[in-house]
């Protein structure tokens, strides 16, 4: 996925929470139906990392299950991020970018 390497990004994704059996041993997981014990994710950092550095671009917290414990993140990448690939992380999920692309 390319990226800008000047200006601001939107960064997104769904699905942070705790709380959540999606193993399916003992119950349904999570496709099933909501239970107290899942609960939005609090003070996700973004991550962006590039060889041996990384920066973290912003902390969000997840919304509610109604909003499917979405995030959103308005970010500026630092000066110092050079041109090629990357990885941007939240919360373990990860995703490969291309800067500069």
């Amino acid at each position: 996925m390319p990226i800008m390497d000047s200006g601001s990004l939107q960064v997104s994704g769904q699905w942070f929470h705790e709380g959540c059996d999606d193993t399916g041993v003992g119950g349904v997981g999570c496709a099933g139906p909501i239970t107290t014990s899942q609960s939005p994710m609090e003070d996700v950092d973004l991550i962006l990392r590039q060889g041996e550095t990384s920066w973290t671009l912003g902390t969000a917290d997840a919304a509610g299950h109604g909003e499917h414990y979405a995030i959103g993140w308005e970010v500026r990448l630092p000066e110092d991020v050079a041109p090629g690939p990357a990885v941007l992380s939240a919360a373990g999920a990860e995703v490969s970018v291309q800067v500069g692309g």
